[in-house]
């Protein structure tokens, strides 16, 4: 199953692309899709942002799934679907 990815802001220059579909297999979850980013882009991102050793994005990015916030890991994906990565930025 393919799924679109797309990283926003600084997150796209990190990646080296804004949005592009993913191969996943079937009956894929979160999970999955954080291990596939690792694999294909984790090398390019810095340690704030990548936490290598657990394979997934540190609480630097905020992913979400239409409007809903991904934090369970085994969340399902189904084909076709967006899933949009942000950098969460906090400041004054």
């Amino acid at each position: 199953m393919k799924v679109i990815i797309t990283f926003c802001g600084p997150l796209a220059r990190y990646a080296g692309i804004d949005k592009t579909r993913i191969e996943l297999s079937e009956n894929a979850c979160f999970e999955d899709l954080l291990s596939e980013i690792g694999r294909q882009y984790g090398p390019n991102m810095p340690p704030l942002i990548w936490d290598a050793a657990r394979d997934r994005f540190t609480h630097h990015v905020l992913a979400m799934k239409g409007h809903k916030h991904l934090t369970d890991l085994k969340e399902p994906l189904n084909m076709g679907e967006e899933i949009k990565f942000f950098l969460v930025m906090v400041g004054g």
